[in-house]
């Protein structure tokens, strides 16, 4: 038996009637009306509590349980009255002298952005780091050994993002000479753009259509997190036939446990990824500088 079997071995699983008495699919109406940016201010605090906490969840516990039972009966982030400007997002990075450089998906590199990596390599803090600014005393060396040629080769973000950001932070640098024609560097970047997202293993992330959000709404995949949540927090197991039951109670000629383990819970977990919470903010911004 894996670790992880070993582990929910040892949960002891629910029923129906004990199932947490705040939870009730009425309170989650307004998610039919959800628009994207609706969308990404819910998943971006279950994600959160979900994936990145781990064993520390116990120390959110009242901060969750208020979350679920707040906003007069309703475990939703309350709707805007009007769209975000992703666009000028405090978050966005990029350079503010020159805002004209700085798309939602393209900027120009900043001084911010080189001083970051400077700065932790003097504090020690990566090893990456210490060997960027210890390879930039080497660089006037005539005596290059064969694995500081390699590591002098290697694409910059390779080692950044294993060391640094972490594989799920989908920023990349790139090279571009302005002295080529546009239709030639066009072309190459299209040519640049399939082979990075082999090496950084970061495939297209499709656009999120209203239909998208549809189908979010119909497999209840925000009700399932608010119940797996829960169930991480009281350290129980819900099974797929005590969670088919709550969360599609008025249909009987489905099999419910085998659309929660083929659909909802799949959906569920694509949705707490870092990286596709990025992409939402992407879009987002892009939106709100076409208008």
């Amino acid at each position: 038996m894996s670790i992880r079997n070993r582990k929910s071995a040892q949960l002891r699983s629910i029923t129906f009637e004990e199932l947490p008495a705040w939870f009730d699919l009425d309170r989650y109406h307004e998610l039919a009306e959800f628009e994207l940016d609706d969308w990404l201010i819910n998943l971006t605090w279950r994600a959160a509590f979900l994936n990145w906490l781990g064993d520390q969840i116990e120390e959110f516990r009242t901060e969750i349980e208020d979350r679920f039972q707040s906003n007069q009966g309703r475990p939703l982030a309350k709707r805007r009255t009007k769209p975000y400007d992703w666009a000028n997002d405090r978050y966005s990075r990029g350079p503010e002298s020159h805002p004209e450089l700085k798309t939602a998906t393209v900027r120009s590199l900043s001084v911010l952005n080189v001083a970051q990596i400077i700065k932790w390599g003097a504090e020690g803090n990566y090893e990456f780091s210490k060997k960027l600014c210890g390879a930039a005393e080497q660089m006037d060396s005539l005596d290059w050994s064969s694995d500081f040629q390699r590591f002098m080769s290697e694409p910059f973000d390779l080692q950044e993002r294993s060391e640094i950001m972490g594989t799920d932070f989908g920023d990349v640098k790139a090279e571009i000479d302005l002295f080529a024609p546009d239709d030639v560097i066009i072309a190459d970047f299209q040519k640049w753009l399939g082979s990075a997202r082999k090496v950084f293993e970061i495939p297209s992330q499709r656009m999120f259509s209203d239909a998208q959000l549809s189908k979010w709404v119909e497999f209840r995949i925000i009700p399932y997190m608010d119940l797996t949540l829960w169930a991480k927090l009281e350290k129980v197991n819900i099974s797929y036939a005590v969670l088919g039951n709550a969360l599609f109670p008025d249909e009987f000629d489905v099999d419910l446990p085998d659309r929660i383990r083929r659909v909802t819970k799949p959906q569920a977990d694509r949705l707490t990824q870092s990286r596709v919470i990025e992409a939402m903010v992407r879009q987002l911004r892009g939106a709100s500088q076409e208008n």
